[in-house]
């Protein structure tokens, strides 16, 4: 989840979760690319430092236009090519739902079953 959350322009922006998680987010991230070759891994860890640091020193203009922007589309079209070890890690991980939405209407449901 910390993973997702860091690969969403907008809030590696802020720079502030990278620093106090650092270990835990390269451990990620070695963690996601163990499925890949070691030198894209290793490649993939140096770009996500890379990737943070300059979601911290965008100009304003460009950061309002990518915090419009979804994790999904950014790795799609920017990250792609910018990044491209880190994406194959980025794509799959923005295409996962991060919400207990449907849990919750799962859980509704079997409330009123239960009560009828």
């Amino acid at each position: 989840m910390g993973l997702a959350y860091l690969l969403t322009p907008r809030h590696a922006a802020t720079g502030y979760f990278f620093e106090d998680n650092k270990i835990d987010i390269m451990s990620s991230v070695e963690e996601f690319s163990s499925g890949l070759s070691s030198e894209i891994a290793c490649k993939a860890q140096e770009q996500i430092i890379s990737f943070v640091e300059e979601m911290s020193m965008l100009p304003q203009k460009k950061r309002d236009f990518l915090f419009k922007m979804s994790a999904r589309n950014y790795w799609n079209i920017i990250g792609k090519e910018k990044y491209p070890e880190l994406s194959k890690i980025a794509q799959p991980i923005s295409d996962m739902i991060c919400s207990s939405a449907t849990v919750e209407r799962v859980w509704s449901q079997l409330d009123s079953y239960i009560r009828d």
